[in-house]
């Protein structure tokens, strides 16, 4: 299990298909607590990556992304 703390501003995306998540027990004292999500489409989230990298002259290798068995 891989357990961490978020601050305000902070990010973490993740593929929601491999994942079990969970969260522990938590007392609000008061506080807001707010999750925001949202899906994409992981071909354009590649086509994104590269068409940026290659904007800004960087060499790179078309990351692997999926469940492993797409690319």
């Amino acid at each position: 299990m891989f357990e961490f703390r978020l601050k305000t501003g902070d990010l973490i995306i993740f593929n929601n298909r491999r994942v079990a998540h969970a969260r522990s027990a938590f007392k609000s004292n008061g506080g807001v607590r707010h999750l925001q999500g949202t899906y994409i489409n992981l071909d354009d989230l590649k086509s994104n990556y590269m068409t940026l990298a290659i904007k800004l002259g960087e060499n790179v290798t078309p990351p692997k992304v999926g469940n492993g068995s797409s690319f």
